[in-house]
């Protein structure tokens, strides 16, 4: 079995796992689409793809993301000098607390 790797980033506290080999060759080949060109507005140049990624990957890359990123989403209600407010939010989990939370729904 291939070991794990992780990407390292100087500004970023802990490492990201990288996209297991399947979703890595699929990817080499991105974007999926002619870029639509954009430069309608002074300094302004540049270009717009979609699809990105096209829909055969769509999910296999969004469940990667959502699994191995430590972020969840939080939602709730506040009131707020007599007004109610729907917040949502990311939070960011750190490692040791997500290997702990890993069998627990977030969402």
């Amino acid at each position: 079995m291939k070991q794990r790797e992780f990407s390292k980033h100087p500004t970023y506290p802990f490492p990201i796992p990288d996209f297991p080999d399947d979703i890595s060759t699929n990817l080499a080949s991105f974007p999926s689409s002619v870029g639509k060109i954009i430069d309608n507005q002074a300094n302004l140049d540049l270009l717009y793809f979609e699809p990105y990624i096209p829909k055969y990957l769509e999910r296999e890359v969004f469940q990667f993301l959502r699994s191995e990123l430590p972020f969840y989403r939080v939602q709730y209600r506040i009131k707020r000098y007599g007004t109610e407010s729907d917040i949502r939010t990311p939070r960011y989990i750190y490692p040791s607390l997500q290997c702990k939370l890993g069998d627990i729904d977030l969402r």
